[in-house]
């Protein structure tokens, strides 16, 4: 899983970078259109995105 918070501090996440972008698109279209570029979202995921809520093995 992958994840990255939304400047305005909304958690996205996707189980690649693929989907993770796709996700932060869908926000970014419904919660502050016209204001991101997929660029910009590009750039955010390349930066700040983690690897979240993987479980121990073993």
């Amino acid at each position: 899983m992958r994840a990255v918070e939304c400047p305005c501090g909304e958690y996205l996440d996707g189980s690649n970078d693929t989907q993770l972008f796709e996700s932060a698109r869908r926000h970014a279209d419904q919660e502050h259109e016209g204001k991101y570029t997929d660029a910009d979202l590009r750039i955010l995921i390349s930066t700040a995105a983690y690897d979240a809520g993987r479980e121990a093995t073993g």
